[in-house]
């Protein structure tokens, strides 16, 4: 027999010799049951344990030595020459020989029987070994069930290597089994069990060699340490190692057992990671589903599926999810100076700002167009929402440098909290979208709490826009010309067409009140065009009646920075008959045209068609002097705001003196908007500003009434 075979026995044998000894074995050949049945152990026994051949043996030893003894003292005795009682025919000599053949018949008759016994001990020896190893081999196999059930489990990389780890500690009947993984950094580390440096040490070598290794530590007598490599595709992936103080393993059995769980680790950490990369891969698609692209916020969408599951949180308390929105004031206005790129880099630098101001539990979306919504989640009331707005605030008014440009970016800010216990998601975005559009309107850089009565100017501002283009196509538009005069014969020397629109249920209506919304719903530019052709007609009547002046128009920024505006007005004057020098396009947002190089070049062809240009409102905004260098300037109209200061404080015409020596040093005609008083006209006089418009000099006036009222004045 083996020695892995006699080693396995002992092994099982230290275990529970009782029953090892004493449990029957099945005899399944004939040879074994012919064997039994020349040992003396019956024929027809179907099983036999160690235990009855050991007795059936020692019954033949005793038998042996009984008749050893009784052969010893029979043959002693006949060698006496005393002895006469054996009969005179039956020699000594016969009888002597006669007792060693029964010697030799029976000793041969034991060795037979010792013989047939030895061979049944051998086959029960082996088919107890053979029961061992298949039991051992099933037990492996359940293991190994148990450990493939482990990675096919929907279970961290961790907690399944644990169940494998425990499926060989069971089947190895050991408990110091570890497991290293390969870190990034090359090293090994352990991921399952106890650090041990021998065993680490052990499977370092492992790493080096790609090969399985054991070997015994002076340090620790009696120790056995195996280790075996953990690969996968040629991959190494750590190493698998225990540490035995049975002397009697199997050291074969062992690597074996081992990389066989080497194996399923190896497997179950390629899953994981497959399943750890599909599961980023999700991460990423939803990501990309639920968050904007240009500023990794969340999408509106999305924060609308936020809100509405913060808001069915809180059940039937009182509501307490308030939304904060902020929108970049004037954001057209650097897309169109700047350029798109700065707008942009704008965006995403509030996107950054707000994202890391931004703390759970509240959150942030974005909404469009240099938008952006914050849910505050869990927010007391106004008091404590309006400080955060200020917060917010605080952190993206810092001016920003974009490039070369630097920036000081305002914002408008509505606040929306639930008005009532049935609060809405969309409902609650829109109110703080409305706040924030009259913040917005009011002038903007402000923070507007949501009142329910903007709703009512929300739906009028939506018939408005309705109202709007039936106006444009019904013709609903006018002008009123207002004169602009010289101020030492009170003689106009131009007139400013004035749009207003005649409402058919409402009446009159100024631009202010209604060029906001006509901006927002795009209309101003077919807006612009009526009044233009109304200007023209206007100049043909006003030189048929005598009076040659020219007159102003305003063209809104929309309108300039159109491909279309110069061969429009070109077809506007060829139907009209008149004469570009007739007439003085006045710009009224010039700040928002010095950096668009498409609004410049149209403005200089239109200049060189001969038409005059006028900066409208100058002196109130950052960019007076760039106004004047970018832009073919024969006018400049000095801020109504300006004008009012006159008499308000000391020093109050120190600013139009700097506009009127600029403005003669350049040889441009200056005219004030907004005189109101005589006093206003006494100081322009005294300043050299010579040219004058206002209500106090005269008010706006359809035509009819405006040449009513000039005719008079030059009959007198």
């Amino acid at each position: 027999m083996s020695t892995t075979n006699q080693k396995s026995i002992n092994k099982v044998s230290d275990k529970d010799s009782n029953s090892v000894w004493t449990k029957p074995i099945p005899l399944a050949t004939d040879d074994a049951k012919i064997s039994a049945g020349k040992a003396g152990l019956g024929r027809n026994n179907s099983e036999i344990s160690l235990k009855s051949i050991d007795q059936r043996r020692l019954q033949l030893w005793m038998t042996s030595i009984v008749i050893g003894i009784l052969v010893v003292f029979t043959l002693s005795l006949f060698s006496n020459e005393s002895f006469t009682s054996l009969p005179d025919w039956l020699p000594r000599e016969i009888v002597q020989l006669c007792m060693l053949l029964l010697v030799g018949l029976f000793s041969f008759y034991v060795i037979e029987k010792e013989l047939n016994l030895r061979k049944l001990s051998k086959y029960l020896i082996e088919q107890q070994f053979e029961t061992d190893v298949l039991t051992r081999r099933l037990k492996s196999v359940e293991t190994v069930l148990e450990s493939t059930k482990a990675i096919n489990q929907s279970e961290s990389l961790d907690r399944a290597l644990e169940k494998i780890i425990n499926q060989a500690r069971l089947l190895l009947d050991e408990k110091d089994i570890c497991l290293y993984l390969v870190r990034s950094d090359g090293e090994l580390t352990a991921s399952v069990g106890n650090i041990d440096q021998k065993l680490i040490s052990l499977a370092t070598k492992v790493m080096e060699l790609n090969q399985s290794q054991f070997g015994k530590d002076p340090k620790q007598p009696g120790f056995i340490h195996f280790s075996v490599p953990i690969s996968s595709k040629l991959q190494q992936l750590g190493a698998l190692g225990m540490s035995s103080q049975n002397l009697d393993v199997d050291t074969f059995e062992i690597l074996m057992t081992l990389s066989l769980f080497a194996e399923q680790c190896a497997a179950a950490i390629a899953l994981a990671r497959l399943d750890q990369q599909h599961n980023i891969q999700e991460l990423r698609e939803a990501r990309v589903d639920s968050h904007d692209r240009q500023t990794g916020l969340l999408n509106r969408t999305s924060f609308f599926s936020e809100l509405e599951s913060r808001i069915k949180k809180f059940g039937e308390d009182a509501p307490r999810v308030g939304i904060v929105f902020i929108e970049i004031d004037e954001l057209k206005r650097y897309n169109n100076s700047l350029g798109f790129d700065i707008g942009d880099a704008i965006i995403q630098r509030n996107a950054n700002v707000l994202s890391n101001f931004v703390k759970e539990p509240n959150f942030v979306g974005y909404f469009s167009s240099g938008s952006y919504m914050i849910a505050l989640d869990g927010i007391s009331g106004y008091n404590e929402s309006l400080e955060i707005a200020k917060d917010l605030r605080n952190e993206l008014s810092p001016a920003i440098l974009v490039g070369i440009h630097r920036v000081n970016v305002k914002f408008s800010i509505g606040i929306a909290l639930p008005e009532t216990f049935e609060v809405v998601a969309n409902e609650l975005i829109r109110n703080a979208h409305i706040a924030s559009t009259e913040a917005k309107a009011s002038g903007g850089n402000k923070i507007v709490r949501f009142e329910p009565n903007m709703l009512t100017n929300v739906d009028r501002a939506l018939d408005l826009e309705s109202e709007l283009r039936k106006a444009i196509i019904n013709d609903e538009f006018n002008i009123q010309l207002q004169p602009i005069v010289e101020l030492s014969t009170n003689m106009p020397v131009g007139v400013e067409a004035l749009l207003y629109w005649q409402h058919p249920e409402t009446g009159y209506m100024p631009a202010s009140s209604f060029l906001p919304f006509a901006k927002k719903s795009g209309q101003l530019m077919d807006i612009d065009r009526r009044i233009f052709q109304k200007s023209c007609a206007a100049v043909r009547t006003l030189q048929d009646s005598g009076l040659n002046v020219p007159v102003h128009v305003n063209v809104f920024p929309v309108f300039l920075n159109s491909t279309e505006i110069v061969e429009s007005i070109k077809s506007i004057l060829e139907i009209t008959g008149v004469k570009p020098e007739s007439l003085v396009i006045e710009i009224s947002d010039s700040e928002a045209l010095i950096e668009n190089s498409n609004a410049i070049d149209n403005i200089r062809q239109l200049k060189d068609f001969g038409f005059s240009i006028a900066i409208d409102n100058f002196g109130t905004g950052s960019s007076a002097l760039s106004v004047i260098n970018r832009l073919p300037i024969d006018q400049i109209k000095i801020s109504k705001a300006i004008v009012n200061e006159i008499g308000a404080r000391q020093g109050d015409t120190s600013l139009i003196t700097s506009i009127l020596t600029l403005a003669n040093s350049m040889k441009i005609k200056v005219v004030a908007v907004g005189v109101e008083n005589d006093k206003q006209i006494e100081t322009l006089n005294e300043l050299g500003c010579f040219y004058a418009q206002g209500y106090y000099i005269g008010k706006p006036l359809n035509l009819k009434p405006f040449l009513e009222s000039y005719n008079k004045s030059v009959e007198t």
